[in-house]
């Protein structure tokens, strides 16, 4: 414990409780320098003080109240709460109140035989950190300033001593004000430190939970067509051939890949054309009454990750068709561009549906619209009740980026 303490700096956390064990550090150290300059000072204190017992009994209230808020700050490993605070507040003041009765005037301005004017200044830069209201703050530091004018002024006895009382004096309100705006500000940055950490890990969770369900969308699709009573055969089949390729996908998420031939690595998405890309997409759709025209995009290629966009939007928007469309007729267009743009239409002749009337599932929202703006490229769906649905996927190429 004494080793962590000693290396606070390098070991405490960049959090809003690091920040508290990292204040109440420095309070410690500046109290401990305290109680050491009060120990060095207490045999020629005693002998100069007009009352040795009352001096002694406070140096010992003073240590024991030191004590006491030294446990109690370890323990809740954090700095003094506000009552500790006000209790550390009173000690330094009733020490600057008692003054004139243990010492003689000769030597209360500027010596450590009348020592309540330092006490005085921790409990003032204690209350710029310990209190959490700024009146609170502004209270304390008055009340300090009060009682060290009151049992100083009177001791002067020239100019010099006068300007070393004023002198002394600002030292109240410059520790309390240095001890607010450092305390303000590094507990405001272990406050966003602690809100970015939690954002993060916010957004990881959300991060993994899409990956789930972008992976368990259209199985999830797939496995409820084969669920249905009175399945037609053929299309049994091809949903069969798609659960076997899915289960495969999941167990490579999974860590489980032996036997299983990676469906990514497999084939090389490197060289995959838009065209091959839309071809293997809808193959598994022999059921859908489909019509596929893509030569024009056939030498257009795509890197790895547009590939896999493409391939997986097309098949979630033909996913939609089969179980939402009811249609006699769907038509799967893909044109090249300069640049290697491109882009890519399934228009169906279905029931439709209002798109500003109607909440859109995961797999057009997410799986379609996000997916495809993640690489730079657009989506949009044009559809009315009644008259079918229109997807376009777009990318300009080099022209557009």
């Amino acid at each position: 414990m004494t080793h962590a303490w000693w290396r606070a700096g390098s070991l405490l956390p960049t959090t809003l409780a690091g920040v508290e064990i990292g204040l109440l550090t420095i309070f410690l150290v500046l109290r401990s320098t305290d109680l050491v300059q009060l120990a060095v000072s207490v045999p020629g204190g005693l002998r100069s003080s007009t009352a040795p017992a009352l001096d002694g009994g406070l140096m010992v209230a003073y240590l024991a109240e030191s004590v006491a808020i030294a446990v109690v700050s370890i323990r809740r490993r954090r700095f003094l709460s506000a009552p500790w605070t006000a209790v550390d507040l009173t000690v330094a003041t009733v020490v600057m109140v008692a003054q004139p009765w243990f010492t003689a005037e000769a030597t209360r301005i500027g010596t450590w035989v009348a020592w309540g004017y330092p006490v005085g200044v921790g409990a003032a830069l204690a209350a710029g950190v310990g209190f959490p209201r700024r009146g609170q703050t502004l209270t304390a530091v008055t009340v300090l300033v009060g009682a060290y004018l009151a049992v100083s002024l009177p001791a002067v006895r020239d100019s010099g001593e006068l300007a070393t009382v004023w002198s002394n004096t600002f030292a109240f309100p410059a520790f309390g004000l240095f001890g607010r705006l450092l305390s303000s500000y590094l507990r405001r940055l272990g406050r966003d430190a602690d809100q970015a950490r939690a954002d993060a890990a916010q957004a990881a969770a959300q991060a993994m939970l899409d990956r789930h369900r972008l992976l368990l969308h259209d199985q999830a699709t797939v496995l409820r067509l084969l669920a249905q009573p009175g399945l037609d055969p053929a299309l049994a089949g091809l949903l069969r051939s798609e659960a076997a390729a899915a289960a495969g996908r999941i167990r490579i998420f999974l860590g489980d890949a032996r036997g299983v031939a990676d469906p990514v690595s497999s084939t090389d998405l490197a060289d995959r054309s838009v065209a091959d890309t839309v071809l293997q997409a809808a193959s598994g759709f022999g059921d859908l009454p489909l019509t596929i025209s893509v030569d024009l995009a056939a030498s257009v290629v795509l890197d790895d990750e547009r590939a896999k966009v493409l391939g997986a939007a097309v098949c979630t928007v033909l996913h939609n068709v089969r179980v939402h469309a009811h249609a006699r007729q769907v038509i799967v267009h893909a044109d090249g561009g300069p640049g290697g743009s491109w882009e890519v239409t399934v228009n169906d002749d279905g029931v439709g549906f209002d798109p500003a009337d109607q909440e859109w599932g995961f797999g057009l929202r997410r799986q379609v619209m996000a997916e495809v703006q993640r690489i730079g490229a657009c989506a949009r769906i044009d559809s009315r009740p009644g008259q079918g649905t229109t997807i376009t996927i777009t990318d300009h190429g080099t022209v557009g980026r």
